[in-house]
């Protein structure tokens, strides 16, 4: 049996999902994929391939030294295995300490072996350990400001209309818009009923499926999508972690479509966001599932927490989408959006 068919044994022995397990490890879904092909090449390098492979091992519940031992043997020369096996037990060590589970870094990025230095004068170890006591300093003046920002209340800001608003305007827990005005003063309760004659009621979708710029096919982790009309906010649908805010990149956005299955007219949406604030969407309506035909009926910006999003101008249309345009930090230095909780509002 390969290393790749091990590892996806295990997992499924284990009863996880390629997502879940990425999660624990911090690794990309699409290299633990690769991985369970037996292809390597996107590990970056045999360093970083043994160290995904034991990262892997260990969340799934199994032995990662036969397999790292297997790796060596099929994809190392000689010379470099041997030096690999006198590196072992200090690579083993600096595992224990558990810098990459505390950190929350992805394994592509895993740690590089320790090199021995020459001693080093008196003198120059006292500018390291005063160098060391500034870097705690600062550290601990980070942590500080962290805890401050995080016991702020979440602030949200609102907007309606295909035009995004200024970042950072009117930010409050949630907000309304009403079609005249810009957003107002933070509101905790609902927006106002719709003025149409028909009384507005709660609407279901017929599905919630994960969106990417491609579409369906292109959208994070489509098997949580199920957890955004979740009313518990411990499983939600999440969006993969990127490195930056806007997606390391590597995309325009992600989100969530909804099928209504006839055309309907939505008139508000309800739904909890992650708690940290950051998160940017739109709310885009039309009867087409692709992103050209779905045009911006209201825009929310640096969003946190529990959230009503009123549209001023309702259209009646089959499909709604929940387009996130940045996504706010996580816990562990990088970046993902979550959504439960979703209800929607309006006629038809």
């Amino acid at each position: 049996m390969s290393i790749g068919e091990a590892l996806a044994q295990g997992r499924e022995q284990a009863g996880m999902t390629v997502t879940q397990v990425s999660d624990r490890t911090r690794i990309r879904a699409s290299i633990i994929g690769d991985i369970e092909h037996d292809d390597f090449s996107s590990s970056l390098g045999d360093f970083y391939a043994r160290a995904n492979i034991r990262d892997i091992a260990k969340v799934i519940g199994i032995d990662p030294a036969p397999l790292v031992q297997d790796y060596d043997a099929t994809h190392i020369p000689v010379d470099e295995s041997e030096l690999d096996a006198d590196t072992t037990p200090e690579l083993t060590a600096i595992e224990a300490g558990s810098i990459q589970d505390e950190l929350g870094m992805t394994a592509a990025f895993a740690r590089p072996p320790a090199f021995a230095r020459p001693p080093e004068s008196a003198g120059s170890l006292t500018r390291r350990r005063g160098l060391s006591i500034a870097l705690v300093l600062l550290l601990l003046v980070a942590i500080g400001v962290l805890l401050f920002r995080l016991a702020d209340p979440p602030q949200n800001a609102a907007t309606t209309g295909a035009a995004q608003a200024s970042r950072g305007a009117h930010s409050a827990a949630s907000h309304s818009v009403s079609p005249h005005q810009q957003p107002a003063a933070s509101q905790v309760s609902p927006p106002p009923a719709s003025t149409s004659t028909a009384p507005a009621r709660p609407l279901i979708p017929v599905s919630v499926a994960a969106f990417g710029p491609g579409g369906t096919s292109q959208g994070d982790n489509p098997d949580l999508s199920r957890g955004a009309t979740s009313a518990d906010s411990a499983l939600p649908w999440r969006s993969s972690w990127y490195t930056t805010p806007e997606f390391g990149g590597l995309k325009s956005g992600t989100g969530l479509l909804l099928n209504m299955g006839y055309p309907v007219t939505v008139t508000t949406v309800h739904l909890t966001l992650a708690p940290a604030r950051g998160t940017d969407l739109q709310l885009r309506a039309g009867n087409t599932p692709a992103l050209s035909s779905l045009r911006t009926v209201t825009v929310g910006t640096n969003l946190a927490g529990s959230v009503w999003l009123h549209i001023a101008q309702p259209v009646s249309s089959q499909y709604l989408l929940i387009w996130l345009t940045r996504l706010p930090p996580d816990n562990f230095g990088t970046f993902r959006a979550e959504i439960s909780g979703l209800r929607l509002q309006g006629t038809g």
